[in-house]
């Protein structure tokens, strides 16, 4: 109920960390494999001035380790 009320009110759950990246589920290994490409999680959009993006990961990057 925590989560919920937390999600309706802030749109985020507080307390809980976030590197800041959305990730694209639709890449999958199987699909890394086809295209030739790393596997790990394709980043979809990342937002300003969060963790990723003062590391400077951009959207498309795949996050291997």
């Amino acid at each position: 109920m925590e989560v919920a009320e937390s999600l309706i009110a802030d749109g985020y759950v507080k307390g809980r960390p976030s590197i800041g990246v959305q990730i694209d589920p639709r890449y999958t290994e199987e699909y890394a494999k086809s295209v030739n490409a790393p596997a790990g999680l394709l980043v979809y959009d990342v937002i300003p001035l969060s963790g990723a993006y003062n590391a400077g990961i951009k959207a498309g990057d795949v996050i291997v380790e």
